[in-house]
């Protein structure tokens, strides 16, 4: 109910997006403001704290204190972020940083740079961003090791590194993730799929959490993701 609640709301904000107003910040020396494409949204980074495969930033818009989280990026005190689609919740509970914040935007992706108006081919930012949150609760590496059997059956989401990749065994890519949220075995997940993912990327996984699973052939496992579908 809770799930079907926040996708409610999400359309709701989605279908506002094309109302927004375009945005404009003015500099400290009274120079003339600076140009973005509508809808743009700029944030002076405090703190960056990264945690289950998400970026959590404290930041500064508008003269306002406030906490974001989006896709990993490398960012420092000082930095100027901007984001375009972003949704509010509030009450939120991060088991990763074991905190509640009051508020917290969550963005679709964060940019270096003012986007421009013009979109990539493809998804838009809100649909991807609204395909990520039917994918079922975000999860981290650790998480899912320590806790499958009380998971099992679900549709999650991780995010981490690809270290490692088999492909084509039976029928199927066996990708190894990590996020840094544990070391070893216990940091390491494996998600088979019908995706091609290469070695090296950053990337987001939506997959059913199994358990106690035998493909035989040596290939037996305690808790994996099966069904395995990138997030854009």
């Amino acid at each position: 109910m809770y799930k079907a609640l926040i996708i409610a709301v999400l359309a709701l904000f989605l279908a506002a997006c094309g109302q927004q107003e375009s945005a404009e910040v003015a500099t400290a020396d009274g120079a003339a403001p600076e140009q973005m494409a509508e809808g743009v949204k700029k944030v002076e980074v405090i703190q960056m704290i990264p945690a289950a495969g998400y970026s959590y930033i404290e930041g500064r818009q508008d003269g306002e204190t406030m906490w974001l989280a989006g896709p990993p990026i490398q960012a420092g005190e000082g930095d100027v972020l901007y984001y375009t689609q972003s949704m509010t919740m509030t009450g939120f509970e991060s088991t990763a940083l074991e905190r509640t914040f009051d508020k917290i935007l969550f963005v679709n992706a964060f940019y270096t740079t003012p986007p421009g108006q013009q979109q990539p081919m493809g998804e838009s930012p809100g649909a991807a961003m609204a395909a990520a949150m039917d994918a079922g609760p975000r999860k981290s590496v650790a998480d899912i090791r320590q806790n499958g059997a009380a998971m099992a059956g679900e549709t999650v989401t991780v995010s981490g590194k690809v270290v490692k990749v088999n492909a084509n065994i039976m029928d199927r890519n066996w990708v190894h993730l990590q996020d840094g949220s544990a070391e070893g075995e216990a940091g390491d997940l494996l998600i088979t799929t019908t995706e091609t993912f290469t070695v090296g990327e950053n990337a987001t996984i939506k997959g059913v959490v199994v358990v106690g699973k035998d493909f035989g052939a040596g290939y037996s496992y305690d808790v994996l993701l099966e069904g395995g579908e990138r997030i854009p």
